[in-house]
């Protein structure tokens, strides 16, 4: 649980009143998670949990969920706060890529690697786009337009077959582009869309 880049407070797992956190995760998608803490875990902050708080709790199976306070519901009958929150990967719905700018038989690795004239133009700073299998080699040509960077990267997962990226649920600010994945008529198929987490 941090207020601040730099500042880090540790909830122990009977914050979390002994309840399972479960959240989504599919392919190309910004998951959201939900749960509920005592308010007196809280009592010390200088201030209660908003859009500046992030929290990073991590799980039994080894997975960590990034994210991002969108909103809280307090009860304060009960002394408890339902905290709903998205990956910080929403953020990069807010950074946008040059107007009408075209790649030709590009490589992912390239565009978001080794190309030194595109750097910062797809990629993010502090965010790690991280390869799996040979994604990196897959090449391909499109024109994007006016996109914020999370659907840039959509839609040129869209260009090829097979390759897809997701949140990575192990290293923080991390996005995984590899073979995940199908398209099947327009939709997509995979088996990476539910992980059942507990503390």
């Amino acid at each position: 649980w941090k207020d601040t880049a730099n500042s880090r407070i540790l909830l122990t797992s009977d914050a979390f009143l002994g309840n399972e956190i479960v959240f989504d995760v599919e392919l190309m998608t910004i998951p959201n998670i939900t749960f509920t803490i005592t308010i007196e875990v809280l009592k010390d902050q200088e201030k209660l949990p908003d859009a500046a708080f992030e929290f990073v709790p991590e799980f039994d199976n080894g997975h960590i969920f990034h994210g991002k306070v969108m909103h809280s519901t307090y009860d304060l009958v009960n002394n408890i706060v339902t905290i709903e929150g998205d990956h910080v990967a929403e953020e990069l719905e807010h950074q946008r890529i040059p107007t009408n700018y075209a790649v030709k038989e590009k490589t992912f690795e390239e565009i978001y690697e080794t190309d030194e004239t595109l750097q910062g133009k797809f990629n993010a700073e502090d965010w790690t786009f991280k390869f799996v299998d040979e994604a990196k080699d897959v090449r391909f040509s499109y024109l994007f337009s006016n996109q914020d960077k999370l659907t840039a990267l959509t839609d040129a997962c869209k260009q090829t077959e097979k390759v897809f990226w997701r949140i990575s649920l192990t290293e923080e600010r991390t996005i995984e582009i590899g073979f995940f994945g199908q398209y099947v008529d327009e939709y997509l198929v995979n088996d990476f869309n539910m992980v059942g987490n507990s503390f």
